[in-house]
């Protein structure tokens, strides 16, 4: 008789615990802050290609769906000025980082026809303000040179 009301005692006292736990916990807060280059960055030489790039958080890698580590996704969306003057919005694509030089960069791949650009991307702090510093390697998908390019954009 009296292991019956031990257990009886044991099991009241788990499921308060249980109860007080669910009662005090705080929600789980996101892992993720949009990275540093996160903004629209102008060109500071308004008359080069690339005009713009968007730059923003898509998806924080802080939780497991079905047992797998969801990932950190960047995007980023690239504009051109055409001939007419027109801002050409090239498709957003993905961007991640990687470390090169001891700094960590933000990379994407921007196709743009002919080529495909894999930029570079780092905040600077220079003139006191914060710049994006991009390095871009123009890859030639047919028999035409590669190029590479490098620009200072300020956040709009």
């Amino acid at each position: 008789m009296m292991n019956s009301r031990v257990f009886q005692i044991y099991l009241f006292l788990s499921v308060t615990c249980v109860f007080l736990t669910a009662l005090h916990t705080s929600p789980a807060l996101a892992l993720c802050a949009a990275p540093q280059e996160a903004g629209t960055w102008i060109n500071t030489n308004r008359s080069e290609n690339p005009y713009s790039i968007e730059i923003k958080l898509i998806d924080c890698g802080d939780q497991v769906l079905n047992g797998v580590q969801t990932k950190t996704r960047y995007g980023i969306t690239v504009s051109v000025k055409q001939s007419s003057g027109a801002l050409y919005h090239r498709p957003q694509v993905e961007a991640q980082y990687r470390a090169a030089g001891g700094k960590q960069w933000l990379v994407a791949k921007v196709p743009t026809g002919g080529y495909v650009d894999n930029i570079w991307m780092r905040t600077i702090s220079k003139d006191g303000k914060q710049r994006l510093y991009t390095h871009i390697r123009h890859k030639s998908l047919d028999s035409k040179p590669d190029a590479t390019s490098k620009f200072w954009f300020i956040k709009k």
